[in-house]
């Protein structure tokens, strides 16, 4: 027994560690990294034939290619060209007749007298605020969630009514009443509140939309607590964008 242990004693730990390692290397090399390498060898030698089989068909698949691209590219030089040219003579014409070049917040361009610039560039002024303010209320809107649900409109409108003025201070919110008159405005946006809302109170949209286009710019139609089916409310949702393109509609479920 004395001798047995003495034998295990003297195995060293690095010895087999050492071992163990050469041997997984070995088996790596001989059964992954060697079949690897054979593999991309033969794919190599593979294509290298194919490509010695066809040197002529590949040159004139090239040749080709070359060929095409340089005609594509002469081409659209040829065309921008052509529109530079337009453009030039477009210009020294409108600038001959004393106009002046306007770009608008859009990029898009007009020419005009110069009493014509002042007023397109302070209509885009406006409608650049506008839509600014537009933007900002809208999200807004989304973000609003009313603290429970209410049996009637009113409710609803009180609540987002007090959201809005805590989120522009500075504009003026009111509540509106009467039937001919949207449930809240904000400068030029009109905010028309439904809730609870049934397919009669969703059809009753494309009428408020009619009315209130006349006298504001944009117009919001917000709908809490939602009854109405899909189906009734894309068909309804369709026929206001195609009619009113100032409309947008935010849904509260």
């Amino acid at each position: 027994m004395a001798r047995r242990k003495r034998y295990n004693d003297e195995i060293d730990p690095l010895a087999v560690l050492l071992i163990s390692i050469i041997g997984g290397i070995y088996l790596a090399w001989k059964y992954i990294i060697k079949p690897i390498i054979d593999w991309i060898t033969y794919i190599g030698n593979q294509i290298i034939n194919w490509v010695n089989q066809n040197t002529v068909t590949i040159i004139i698949v090239i040749l080709s290619a070359i060929i095409l691209l340089v005609v594509w590219l002469r081409k659209r030089q040829h065309e921008k060209e052509q529109r530079d040219f337009k453009r030039r003579k477009y210009v020294e014409e409108q600038t001959a007749k004393g106009l002046v070049k306007f770009s608008d917040r859009f990029g898009k361009e007009r020419w005009g007298s110069l009493e014509e610039i002042e007023e397109w560039k302070r209509r885009d002024e406006e409608d650049k605020m506008k839509e600014s303010l537009l933007h900002r209320v809208s999200e807004s809107i989304e973000k609003f969630e009313p603290s429970r649900r209410y049996g009637n409109e009113f409710g609803y409108h009180t609540e987002l009514q007090g959201w809005l003025k805590a989120y522009f201070p500075n504009a003026k919110v009111e509540i509106q009443t009467g039937a001919s008159r949207p449930d809240i405005i904000i400068d030029h946006i009109a905010i028309e509140v439904k809730g609870p809302t049934n397919s009669q109170a969703l059809n009753t949209l494309t009428t408020k939309c009619l009315k209130y286009s006349k006298y504001y710019t944009n117009i919001i139609c917000v709908l809490f607590e939602p009854s109405f089916t899909d189906r009734n409310f894309q068909e309804i949702k369709e026929g206001i964008d195609r009619t009113f393109p100032n409309v947008s509609i935010i849904v509260k479920r």
